[in-house]
């Protein structure tokens, strides 16, 4: 699990350059709670592609942090929104997030040689059946082609009707970024039970938004 997060952050630091242009989210909330039925219907949002670690629960956390729980609980009951989980985790991991949030179709794809392999996983069914995870590296955030794919998996969508909800900016804001999607960037809940690293990550990607920040940047409403 670990070893994921390192190699999330390892490569974070090694592309900031790169990723300096599509740090910047459309939002920016305190955390998921204000991201409501109202807010949503205003904006035309139907689909909501979430983050998971930092967003709706601390790191490699068991369930959704209990002072979460209501609002998305509602969220997830609201018939007209759909939802999908994109989470930069081990196999492992995938398979919990699958089971602590059955609700939402998690997301996966595989840099497999042709076309991309993407997996879906939604109450208990596996897109890819018994066989489940390629033996192929996952594709990780920031990555247009994950979004596109959780777009797909949430009924083809169009990007008009989407929106990304993450802590980082350089995977969760940028990967919407790329993809023409927008985003709402969270404050990172629990950045305490981060590993050292990626607490180190969150803080220089913070400083990188912070400076590239607009004034013409849409106001959280």
């Amino acid at each position: 699990m670990l070893r994921d997060w390192l190699d999330t952050a390892t490569r974070v630091l090694r592309e900031l350059p790169r990723l300096r242009q599509h740090v910047q989210p459309t939002f920016r909330f305190q955390d998921v709670r204000a991201i409501d039925r109202a807010f949503l219907a205003r904006h035309g949002i139907r689909g909501i592609v979430w983050d998971v670690d930092g967003t709706l629960m601390a790191y490699h956390g068991h369930a959704i942090a209990a002072e979460f729980l209501p609002h998305m609980t509602t969220l997830f009951g609201d018939a007209t929104l759909r939802h999908a989980v994109v989470s930069n985790c081990d196999e492992a991991r995938f398979t919990e997030l699958a089971r602590i949030l059955p609700e939402a179709i998690l997301v996966r794809a595989y840099d497999t040689p042709g076309e991309p392999v993407t997996r879906c996983v939604h109450r208990g069914v596996d897109s890819l059946g018994s066989n489940g995870a390629p033996e192929a590296p996952a594709i990780r955030k920031p990555s247009a082609a994950l979004i596109r794919a959780a777009a797909k998996a949430l009924g083809d969508l169009g990007v008009e009707q989407l929106l990304m909800v993450g802590d980082q900016y350089c995977t969760d804001v940028a990967s919407a970024n790329l993809a023409g999607v927008r985003s709402a960037k969270v404050a990172t809940y629990r950045r305490d039970t981060f590993p050292l690293i990626v607490q180190l990550a969150q803080r220089l990607e913070t400083l990188l938004a912070d400076g590239r920040s607009s004034a013409h940047e849409t106001p959280p409403t």
